[in-house]
């Protein structure tokens, strides 16, 4: 635990030393923000070397795949099991192939989206490493595929095509129900946004899903075939570590709609409609938040992080100082909750697959 705090805490001062260089040299900001993703990158390596990787589970149930005996999660993900089965009709009856489907699928729509959308494409992709997670595709490819289908998306809603926007956005879904949450982009993109109508819209947003963690396991549970599965996967212990989290992105997306609605005051670009997405997509991504702040302290440092791409006048701005007592709180936060939970088990899933034998396997 305490090389992985470490390697996070190099990873903020290279993403600070970014920002300081930033007005002597363009190409050391540059470096120091490729060091700070070199880092995060060992860091989820090493930690899915110790704990195993999806991969291997979603290889061995496409090896097992029937269309006649379709579990739970099959039928959550109907866009995944559909390219399941059309694989194996067709003959390509090893993992192999859907893995060069699935990433064949997401580079397309990744790619396609900043091409059409981003007049800032280094921008976009700093933001979508951060935010994004790309780093654990291994551990996340169906959810990496619906983040894309989003980026991809978002183009339709710059053009008031709603439509087409919905329509994906259902798609995506068909592949992780997370991308569900994007239902509620419309009702965040004004162009401008103030204190009071954020918090409210949020406060708003907020049983959409507190409810839906109850009101499904409740419906599950009348299925006699799901409920040992449903029981397992939102125990209560998970589900409030996932609300925390939710709660955690919600502030930081106040953050980004306050940075843009202020963007006359400060000279780094403006954050487009797809770097938008990539951000309120993020949200969806579950992730325990006591094994994850850290992670998400160097998220909110990235946002400060623009300028360092880009020429930037000489009016002096306080984030720098904001994000380090952000961060100071953080790890206080941090270290009280492993104070008072010495015996709480984060999260062994060592239980459910092998982990891999060559730690440096998932890099490549």
């Amino acid at each position: 635990m305490s090389v992985i705090i470490g390697a996070y805490v190099a990873a903020m001062m290279c993403i600070h030393a970014a920002k300081f260089l930033s007005k002597k040299s363009r190409q050391l900001s540059v470096l120091m923000l490729l060091v700070a993703w070199v880092i995060l990158s060992c860091v989820v390596g090493f930690r899915s070397w110790e704990v195993g990787i999806d991969s291997n589970q979603y290889a061995a149930q496409f090896s097992v795949f029937n269309i006649k005996q379709l579990t739970l999660r099959d039928y959550l993900a109907p866009g995944y099991t559909l390219l399941q089965f059309l694989l194996r009709l067709i003959g390509f009856n090893q993992y192999q192939y859907l893995f060069l489907v699935m990433a064949a699928l997401t580079f397309y729509f990744l790619l396609v989206a900043i091409w059409r959308q981003s007049k800032m494409p280094s921008l976009t992709l700093f933001i979508l490493l951060c935010f994004g997670n790309p780093l654990e595709a291994a551990n996340q490819y169906r959810q990496f595929l619906s983040l894309c289908i989003i980026f991809f998306a978002m183009q339709f809603l710059d053009k008031d095509k709603y439509l087409e926007f919905y329509l994906l956005i259902f798609v995506a879904s068909s592949f992780h129900i997370s991308a569900l949450i994007c239902l509620l982009i419309p009702f965040f993109s004004k162009k401008k946004h103030n204190s009071l109508s954020v918090i409210t819209k949020i406060m708003l947003s907020l049983p959409f899903f507190y409810l839906a963690i109850p009101i499904f396991k409740f419906v599950m549970n009348r299925i006699p075939y799901v409920q040992n599965y449903v029981g397992s996967q939102f125990d209560t212990a998970t589900s409030m570590d996932n609300v925390f989290a939710f709660l955690f992105r919600l502030l930081i997306l106040v953050w980004v709609l306050n940075y843009q609605r202020n963007k006359e005051n400060v000279s780094s670009p403006s954050l487009g409609a797809l770097e938008y997405g990539i951000v309120v997509q993020s949200l969806a991504v579950s992730l325990p938040v006591l094994s994850r702040l850290p992670f998400y302290g160097v998220q909110f440092a990235s946002l400060l992080i623009p300028d360092c791409l880009y020429e930037r006048d000489k009016r002096k701005s306080d984030s720098t100082y904001a994000s380090l007592f952000f961060l100071i709180v953080l790890f206080l936060i941090y270290f009280i909750i492993l104070y008072f939970q010495k015996d709480y088990q984060l999260i062994d899933y060592s239980f459910y697959w092998q982990a891999p034998s060559d730690p440096t396997a998932i890099l490549f």
